[in-house]
Order: C-alpha cells, then structure tokens, then sequence
C-alpha cells in the first residue's frame, strides 16, 4: 500500500535529501583542496568530522505521523537494500579504477624517481576518486528521492540511512586523501614502496567497504 501524503511533505523531504547531498560534495571537496600537494607543497591531513555540520532530519516535522504502520509491507526495505547493494557495487568500482591508477603512478614514481611529477599526478589521483564517488552519490540521492515519494511512511528511514551512507562513503574519500597526501609528502623516503603502500591500503579499504555496507542493510 502506497500512502499519499501532502505535496509540501515531499518538497520538504527533497530538501533535506539535497541539504545532505550538498554537505557531502563540500565535505569531500574540502578534503581534496587541504590535502593539496601540488609542486612542492606539503598538503595537510584532513579531519574526517570535517568543518561542516550535518543537516538536520528534524525538517520533516511537518510529516503526520502515523504510530504503529509499518513501513508499505516491507517493499521499502527491500528496495532500499537493492539500492544499497547497488552503491556497494558502484563504490568498489571506484576503489577498484582509482587502485589501479595509483599503482600505476606508484610504478611511473619507481622507475622516473621525478618526486615533482609525482605530487601532480598524486592530486589527479585524488580529484579522480572524488569525481567517481560524486557520481556514485548522485545518483544515490536522486534513487532515494524518488522512494521517499512512493514510500512517504519511510522517509525518516530513509534520510537516516543516506546520512550514514553519505558519512561512509564521504570517509572513503577523505581516507584516501589523507592516505596520498601522506605518500606525497615523504615520496623520497618511500622510493620502491609506494606500490606496495598502495597495494595494502586498497586491501584494508576493500574490506572495509564490504563490512561497513553489510552493516548497512
């Protein structure tokens, strides 16, 4: 059974989707623009709690609510877990792609030992990452815009749910950055094993991604 609230519950719903959408493109942009090594610079690690405050579920106040009505015989759920698994998929895609590129600029570092190039190619790394995990939320949000508005009963479940997932796949980012801003930073000491460096980080995030999104659904 679909349950057809107020027009003005939905536009309120969108709005706190899109609030916590755009909090986590600043978020993952203000990473990337810390941890900054271009040239000879020396980026910074990045706070993963970052300086922007999360917004608020509290805006669906105006939302009846209706104590004891389960959430639309279960549908929601389980939709909610195909799209869930859907972006574990997307994100290991992006962990896959962005691996393989460091390992390659880990390898081009190794044999050219240029520390200059490899600080450049460090900050497209990071804007590559960036890029992929955008498009992954994206379309994250827009697919649970739209089960908010079929699903009205489950939009509190639904933005808690985005807001974690939001935070997780934020932090993947964020990780990252701070991984490679560390790598950038002491290429010179690190010489051969940078692939190596690399090669274990991406283990323990893939690990990671797959125990934090099982934790999820």
């Amino acid at each position: 059974m679909t349950t057809i609230l107020p027009s003005s519950t939905s536009t309120a719903f969108r709005a706190t989707v899109g609030a916590i959408f755009a909090h986590h493109l600043a978020a993952t942009a203000h990473a990337v623009e810390i941890g900054c090594t271009d040239g000879d610079r020396e980026g910074r690690h990045v706070d993963p709690a970052g300086p922007y405050p999360l917004p608020s579920t509290s805006t669906l106040d105006s939302v009846p609510r209706l104590p004891g009505v389960r959430l639309d015989d279960g549908e929601a759920d389980s939709r909610m877990r195909v799209l869930l698994a859907s972006l574990e998929e997307t994100v290991q895609c992006v962990r896959h792609d962005v691996q393989v590129r460091a390992q390659d600029v880990a390898n081009r570092y190794h044999h050219d030992q240029d520390a200059h190039a490899f600080r450049i190619d460090v900050e497209e790394l990071k804007a590559f990452a960036k890029a992929g995990v955008d498009q992954a939320l994206e379309r994250w949000f827009a697919s649970v815009s739209d089960l908010g508005d079929r699903f009205p009963l489950a939009r509190d479940r639904v933005l808690v749910t985005t807001q974690r997932v939001g935070g997780l796949v934020t932090a993947f980012v964020i990780g990252f950055v701070n991984f490679a801003t560390d790598l950038a930073n002491t290429v010179p000491d690190r010489g051969a094993r940078a692939y190596e460096k690399v090669t274990d980080y991406f283990e323990t995030v893939s690990s990671g991604l797959r125990h934090a999104f099982r934790g999820l659904r």
